[in-house]
């Protein structure tokens, strides 16, 4: 199945491969991002007034509780102020990598166990990210710019690919696994050179050894006379400003 979130009307919309639609599931509070597993919901709640219990949350689909497991990104919300985040669970092999935003910590779920571990620990040192900086949004603005925290990470079997800011600035990294770990910083603030189209590409999801993300009608406008890729320039000549992203599917050059 593929499962839709209708913010609007706080439901979950299911679908099949064909486009058919099955049925909704109706949950309230709503939450911000979550993934389907084993006839279940792993739910990632909002935290808008600083003060939800749960960080991960995993239920039924008719919104039954599983387990639970402690939010620690606490603080006193003076102008309820959300902190969005895209992405905070990527499907790898039979795990979840979790990510939850300003905590320093990458989480391993296990469907089989319902275990919540710890995959990754970042240092900061002394840019580590000060909860507190959270109750307003003059605070964060002011003051997150002497800091440091991980916006996003995509993992596949060979690289992780990571996104953080520190101090002030976005950068991203990839790091090789294994036994010769090392590093790569990308200088291009937009990721990696696509040097068939002349664009940026950066994984926000991977699947099968697959890097996914998406292209904005204005980047591939903006990039129209480098493209070589066939397929993507025919796509591009059909758009305008207005159309909707296009799904750009890559693999690794090693």
């Amino acid at each position: 199945s593929i499962f839709l979130a209708d913010y609007s009307s706080n439901k979950v919309l299911e679908y099949d491969f064909e486009g058919k639609y099955l049925k909704d599931y109706n949950f309230s509070p709503f939450w911000w991002t979550f993934e389907a597993i084993d006839r279940s919901f792993l739910i990632s709640p909002m935290n808008l007034f600083g003060n939800e219990l749960y960080k991960i949350k995993l239920t039924t689909y008719t919104g039954d509780s599983i387990a639970y497991f402690k939010n620690n990104v606490l603080y006193t919300s003076q102008d309820n102020l959300l902190y969005p985040t895209v992405k905070c669970f990527q499907h790898y092999h039979n795990e979840i990598v979790c990510r939850q935003q300003f905590n320093d910590s990458i989480y391993t779920f296990v469907p089989r166990t319902q275990n919540l571990v710890i995959r990754y620990y970042f240092d900061f040192g002394d840019a580590h990210f000060p909860i507190e900086l959270l109750e307003s949004s003059v605070k964060f603005t002011t003051e997150s710019v002497n800091y440091g925290f991980v916006e996003d990470i995509t993992e596949t079997d060979d690289y992780i690919f990571l996104h953080i800011t520190y101090k002030g600035k976005s950068e991203k990294y990839i790091i090789r696994k294994g036994l010769n770990e090392g590093f790569y910083k990308v200088e291009k603030d937009n990721g990696v050179l696509i040097k068939t189209a002349g664009l940026y590409f950066w994984p926000k999801w991977s699947n099968d050894e697959r890097l996914v993300n998406y292209f904005s009608a204005s980047d591939l406008l903006s990039k129209s006379d480098k493209i070589i890729d066939e397929n993507l320039k025919e796509i591009a000549s059909l758009m305008s400003e207005e159309s909707n992203p296009v799904v750009v599917i890559a693999t690794k050059d090693k």
